[in-house]
């Protein structure tokens, strides 16, 4: 995993539903959007809605940003394809946008089945915005914001619950010898961890309300954050177990990814760059050292 600023994007489809995702880290954000992807598919089937549906999420990488959302119907929508320079432009399209550095499923499918429910409403209410944060300015069509955040946090109806209660699986570690590795999936609206065995079942070690960064460690187990700064470590030593909750200083204000790797004297290293308090433009470094067979974590 590299460090830098430079942004890709990712497209997926799911029957009427695309997603997009502008991201600089490859962190479990990637998977989470997919993961809402095929979750909006399984939405508008249940309320028989056909019409194109287009999530575009912005992962930012580091400073404060909070969560953004954007709901719009858009005509004429022209998405950037990024195949030999084509286009796929789409007619009365539901527009959700996303932003932030972690995403929200149950947000994005609250935001969906209001749409749905309320399109005439949201066309005759929508407007062109200006859009501020600490990385560009820019003008977006939408609803009142602040109409926004009731609907996506107010308590999923029982339609959305039945489609997060589905299982989507995360993609699996395999090896020559069978399923191995650490890996998860989301069901019953939360991200079970699992450890592959050489069997037909998995092995639920953590059930978290979110994860974030899953990363195995050759020969000794696996790390995974459910926040940008919270970690567990997973081992497989005797028996597939997890440790405590390790909170990492200053991992909020990480600018990308955590580098995470095993030393010489069996540590574990936590490498990253985060913007100093009381400069939100100098990136400072920062380590921090974990032993996997104390559950201790040593900080700067």
């Amino acid at each position: 995993m590299a460090f830098g600023n430079e942004d890709f994007l990712i497209i997926h489809e799911f029957g009427n539903v695309k997603t997009r995702i502008v991201t600089s880290g490859e962190t479990e954000e990637i998977e989470k959007v997919s993961i809402i992807g095929q979750l909006t598919e399984m939405l508008c089937k249940e309320y028989n809605y056909k019409r194109p549906v287009f999530i575009d999420f912005i992962n930012f990488g580091g400073g404060d940003c909070k969560l953004s959302h954007f709901v719009s119907f858009e005509n004429d929508l022209k998405i950037d394809d990024h195949v030999e320079s084509t286009f796929t432009i789409y007619k009365d399209a539901l527009v959700i946008r996303e932003e932030g550095r972690q995403f929200s499923i149950s947000a994005i499918l609250n935001l969906v089945e209001y749409a749905i429910k309320n399109a005439d409403k949201i066309k005759s209410g929508q407007s062109v915005i200006d859009r501020h944060n600490e990385y560009w300015r820019s003008q977006v069509k939408t609803i009142d914001t602040a109409q926004i955040r009731l609907i996506a946090c107010v308590d999923i109806s029982n339609v959305v619950r039945k489609v997060m209660e589905t299982k989507i699986l995360w993609r699996e570690p395999k090896s020559k010898y069978g399923k191995r590795g650490f890996s998860w999936y989301f069901k019953h609206c939360q991200y079970q961890v699992v450890y592959n065995k050489n069997t037909s079942d998995d092995s639920v070690l953590l059930s978290l309300d979110n994860i974030h960064q899953l990363q195995a460690i050759k020969h000794c187990g696996a790390i995974v954050f459910d926040t940008d700064s919270s970690f567990y470590f997973l081992s497989t030593v005797k028996y597939p177990h997890s440790s405590r909750r390790n909170i990492i200083n200053y991992a909020a204000q990480c600018f990308d990814p955590i580098r995470i790797e095993k030393d010489s004297n069996g540590y574990i290293k936590f490498t990253f760059y985060y913007y100093k308090p009381d400069n939100n433009t100098l990136l400072e470094r920062r380590m921090a050292f974990y032993n996997p067979v104390t559950d201790e974590l040593w900080q700067e």
